[in-house]
């Protein structure tokens, strides 16, 4: 992976590859490659962001519906539950990433 080679450490652009390559292997239904994709691109953004960021939520979401396609429902749950927590205290119940997580 060429981000991995311009960024062997945390940062942004790695974080959004690994994530967008997770996104990939989803929809080719490759959930459990997919999973350690999705796991290191939240984690990265929670060592750049901290523990309450939009981007993180995303990241949570993303998790979650790997999880579902995995058939973890618990872990899914509470992905979702963590971001939708996230999202409504930071942006609101009336955003539409709030409305995201309740689909």
């Amino acid at each position: 992976m060429i981000q991995r080679k311009l960024h062997p450490t945390v940062h942004p652009d790695l974080a959004e590859a690994m994530n967008n390559l997770g996104w990939a292997l989803l929809s080719l239904d490759q959930p459990v490659q997919a999973e350690p994709l999705y796991r290191l691109a939240l984690e990265m953004k929670r060592q750049m962001l901290g523990d309450a960021h939009p981007e993180l939520a995303i990241g949570l979401s993303n998790l979650a519906q790997v999880l579902v396609r995995r058939g973890d429902y618990k872990g899914a749950e509470q992905a979702y539950r963590e971001a939708l927590a996230m999202n409504r205290k930071l942006l609101g119940d009336s955003h539409p990433e709030v409305a995201r997580n309740l689909e």
